[in-house]
């Protein structure tokens, strides 16, 4: 097993202990300030895969 193998175990346990709803509040956050930037700049940018 190499490094690598080892890193990306670490990242789905990681991820794996983040709650849905903790990933809720991450995503609408990030939505909040990415809307927020492009109305300052007065565009509106759509995100894929985010409804």
């Amino acid at each position: 097993m190499n490094t690598l193998d080892l890193g990306v175990r670490e990242l789905k346990g990681v991820a794996e202990s983040i709650t849905t709803c903790e990933m809720r509040l991450i995503r609408r956050a990030a939505r909040t300030a990415i809307v927020a930037h492009d109305v300052s700049l007065g565009v509106e940018v759509p995100i894929p895969g985010w409804t």
